[in-house]
């Protein structure tokens, strides 16, 4: 499961999101820690929200499930530095570049499809990601 957060266009991130998985969005940072916190399974977590709020969701998230793979997409390139500091292993600025939102998935996830579901269900199935190097470029 891919978890969501998003400030805005949430339709937008759903159906972009659901070629690598069933995707559950959440009304913030502190309700999707909550949820880690229970163990429940996820494989990604995508923080769509834009400055302090974004970066204080992406922490949460981190300190909730150090081993989960963050994503965090905010309107401010000047976040970049504070999203390697708090363990984003990806960062987007808005606007994206076309195709930069599959090829940052494809690095984290693995293929959309058969390939990234697969390997997003034995995540989920284990409650834990393991940890893996996605340094952000």
């Amino acid at each position: 499961m891919i978890a969501l957060i998003c400030d805005r266009e949430p339709r937008l991130w759903r159906d972009a999101l659901a070629r690598w998985g069933p995707v559950r969005t959440f009304e913030d940072g502190v309700t999707l820690a909550r949820y880690l916190q229970r163990d429940g399974p996820c494989s990604l977590a995508v923080v769509a929200a834009d400055g302090a709020a974004g970066m204080n969701w992406t922490s949460y998230v981190k300190r909730a499930r150090p081993a989960l793979r963050v994503l965090w997409v905010t309107e401010q390139e000047a976040f970049r530095p504070q999203s390697r500091r708090i363990g984003a292993e990806g960062f987007l600025a808005r606007p994206l570049p076309r195709g930069e939102p599959e090829e940052t998935l494809t690095r984290l996830l693995g293929p959309p499809g058969e390939g990234g579901q697969r390997r997003s269900l034995k995540n989920q199935t284990a409650g834990r990601v393991p940890a893996e190097d996605h340094s952000i470029g």
